[in-house]
């Protein structure tokens, strides 16, 4: 993996103060770049920048932002714009997950969910696309889960989500790859982060857990080679391919028989 072509460059990571956002942070440190690390924790941002600084190379900028909120993108956007800093590559990792049957979920946290997972992904991608645009030139990583790439039963709009996720990124790696923009998805799933641990109760036996240390460094090699999906392991490629060649019915009963529903 070649990182050193990041070097001098602005890297923008949305929930970058746990789990998986803080391994890119971590990873993407020891280059000589600004590092632009956005979370709702301030707690959290000034711990990692203080590390990042004295174990890295890199120079770090916090914002403290939750990007849930209707405004949140735009505020975060114009918070850049006073560090007078143009963004080079874009993370967008900030999301959450649900896992319960349905109805056993309150209807706002599924509101929640979508606005950090999907209108906020939106909201960032249309404010610092432009800038890339013109530069002929940028980066943008967005995060996805093998889970959105099939119906997925008891993880239903985390699911759907997630399977929006891809489908976005998809297409817009093909309209701006020819002018000069790599948009990646990451597809992967079982990440030993807090969402994991949240709702490990509920486990899909056969998903390997991934260490995100080792998922960042896939997903940021996939970015540079200009790939249109990082999969952190043939195991995720199959999956999302079998689901293509299997009768839909089948995918559903497999995914809803490998959920445990009756551990508490």
């Amino acid at each position: 993996m070649n990182l050193k072509k990041l070097n001098n460059s602005t890297i923008l990571i949305t929930g970058a103060s746990s789990g998986l956002g803080r391994e890119f942070s971590k990873l993407l440190s020891q280059l000589e770049l600004n590092l632009i690390l956005v979370a709702r924790r301030i707690e959290r941002l000034e711990e990692l920048k203080t590390q990042l600084e004295q174990e890295g190379h890199c120079k770090v900028f916090i914002i403290v932002q939750d990007l849930a909120t209707m405004d949140g993108p735009k505020l975060c956007y114009d918070k850049v714009n006073e560090l007078e800093l143009s963004v080079d590559v874009l993370i967008n990792n900030a999301g959450f997950g649900l896992s319960d049957e349905f109805l056993d979920i309150p209807l706002n946290q599924y509101l929640d969910l979508i606005n950090i997972n999907n209108r906020a992904l939106i909201q960032m991608t249309y404010l610092f696309l432009p800038e890339m645009v013109k530069r002929k030139k940028g980066y943008i990583l967005n995060v996805s889960s093998v889970l959105g790439a099939m119906p997925i039963p008891n993880m239903a709009v985390y699911g759907a989500s997630k399977s929006f996720v891809l489908s976005f990124s998809e297409s817009l790696w093909k309209e701006y790859r020819r002018k000069g923009i790599t948009v990646t998805v990451l597809v992967s799933v079982g990440i030993e982060t807090e969402f994991f641990n949240l709702v490990k109760k509920r486990k899909f036996r056969f998903l390997p857990v991934q260490k995100p240390d080792i998922v960042a460094k896939k997903a940021i090699t996939g970015l540079l080679k200009r790939k249109r999906i990082a999969y952190t392991g043939i195991f995720y490629a199959l999956l999302v391919h079998l689901k293509r060649i299997l009768p839909q019915r089948v995918v559903i009963w497999i995914m809803g028989s490998s959920y445990n529903s009756n551990l508490h």
